[in-house]
């Protein structure tokens, strides 16, 4: 168990958890993550807990945790999401292949720039046409 949790983290670059392949959970809450190199979790093949909620993710290389066939419990929520339809598809192709795994799924929401605010919208509530996600019946949260 490693708990790195409430630091100042803003980066992983890739190299931070090589040689760790016993590690079962990892928990990165509440850091200042905005960037996640794609070969970070690689070598954590024993990996059943990873906590990245309340970070500043917009987008993160979700597919790649679906190597870790270990993993049953993954935080996301209270990132700064990405509404672009190449990252949405992505990460909900995530959600509907690994599922019951991302644990705070329903409190997963995108930002979408509208008239330059930038207003949290719910992933189910997001849909994609061409390049652009379109919001139906936008709440705000």
């Amino acid at each position: 168990i490693l708990h790195l949790e409430k630091n100042i983290i803003e980066e992983l670059s890739g190299e931070e958890f090589s040689g760790l392949s016993q590690l079962v959970e990892l928990y990165l809450q509440d850091n200042q993550i905005s960037r996640i190199a794609r070969q970070t979790f690689a070598d954590l093949t024993s990996l059943s807990v990873l906590r990245l909620d309340g970070n500043l993710l917009t987008t993160f290389p979700a597919m790649q945790l679906m190597q870790n066939h270990n993993l049953v419990s993954v935080y996301l929520a209270e990132n700064i999401w990405s509404c672009d339809c190449q990252y949405l598809s992505q990460l909900t192709t995530y959600l509907e292949v690994s599922p019951n795994t991302v644990m705070d799924e329903t409190s997963l929401t995108c930002q979408a720039d509208v008239i330059t605010d930038l207003v949290p919208v719910s992933l189910g509530r997001a849909r994609c046409q061409d390049s652009v996600a379109m919001v139906t019946k936008m709440s705000v949260k």
